[in-house]
């Protein structure tokens, strides 16, 4: 019985080790690489919340079209959301914005 707790132990720690070595930052591309990128024919996008009255928070995606190294045209979007609250804490909880690209 000694051995499959010392085992489990074991296990347990190197697991916990595993878990708090792994960065969630080793697949970010640093802001050098895109201000650098090449804008030859190109979508730039932007996405923003603000917090606005009545626990609404504004969603703006801007996007902007480059073509051979030019601005072609600049549009965005704006929606109204429900704002995020922590009712335990009484603050607000920013939004995660995740983008999927095709």
């Amino acid at each position: 019985m000694l051995q499959k707790e010392t085992i489990l132990s074991i296990l347990l720690l190197i697991s916990c080790s595993i878990a708090t070595s792994c960065s969630s930052t080793t697949n970010e591309i640093p802001v050098e690489e895109v201000a650098q990128a090449t804008k030859k024919n190109a979508i730039e996008t932007n996405t923003s919340t603000q917090d606005i009255a009545n626990k609404k928070t504004v969603l703006t995606t801007s996007y902007t079209v480059w073509k051979d190294g030019k601005i072609e045209r600049k549009f965005s979007h704006k929606d109204t959301i429900r704002t995020i609250e922590d009712l335990e804490k009484n603050e607000v909880v920013p939004y995660e914005i995740f983008v999927t690209v095709k």
